[in-house]
Parts: C-alpha cells; structure tokens; sequence
C-alpha cells in the first residue's frame, strides 16, 4: 500500500466531498462492522472491498488500489507510487491517468469553487 494512502486512513476512514449539497466525491475507507443496513452503509464502497475486483479485471492493475468513485462513476485509483488515475466506469476508459496525488487534489477543489460559483 502507498505510504501516502496509509497516511490518508491514519486520519479518516472514508469521506464524503459534496457539492451544493450534491455529493461529488466519495473517498474510501477500510470496511468494518456497521450498524447500519447495507443500503445506508454501502458495505462494498471500501478499498479493501473495491480493490480486488478492480484488480482481476485486467492486466497491469495488481498494484493499483480504489480509493474513490465521482458522482458521475469515475473510480479514483491510486498505484504504488501514489498517482492518481480515473477509470470511467460507465464508458470503460481513462479519464485521467499518473496524476499526482496533490495535482489531484487541487484540481477536484477548482473545480469545486468553480462549480459553486456557477450555481450562484
């Protein structure tokens, strides 16, 4: 696991980034045991739950790790250097791809502000 994703889950284990009130990003966690029903839970939207299924997909993805899915179905990866790519779910291709982790971030926060902005 990336140093920088296990420093990640020393301080948070899963988080949500909304928008308006419209959730734009879900960050992973490490699953556990919740009260919570399944359908208030979301029992596999975990790494170590979204991770393997993500690897047997295909080749060249045995040191990638899901750490996230966009409201519109990008599933945010993260490989063992740190980088970032995103995986459109629904048209089955590359986003993004070996993204800097704090590049990453900034640009999901602009794009943030700018939608804010919009909304008025």
């Amino acid at each position: 696991m990336p140093h920088v994703l296990r420093d990640m889950l020393r301080h948070f284990n899963g988080a949500e980034l909304f928008e308006s009130g419209l959730p734009l990003l879900t960050i992973f966690g490490i699953s556990g045991v919740s009260s919570l029903s399944a359908l208030e839970w979301a029992p596999d939207w975990h790494i170590d739950k979204f991770t393997p299924p993500w690897r047997a997909s295909g080749p060249d993805r045995k040191d990638d790790w899901a750490i996230g899915m966009t409201n519109y179905g990008g599933l945010i990866l993260m490989d063992a250097t740190g980088a970032i790519s995103e995986w459109d779910t629904g048209e089955k291709r590359w986003l993004l791809r070996n993204v800097p982790l704090e590049t990453w971030i900034e640009e999901i926060m602009r794009e943030g502000e700018t939608l804010m902005r919009d909304m008025g």
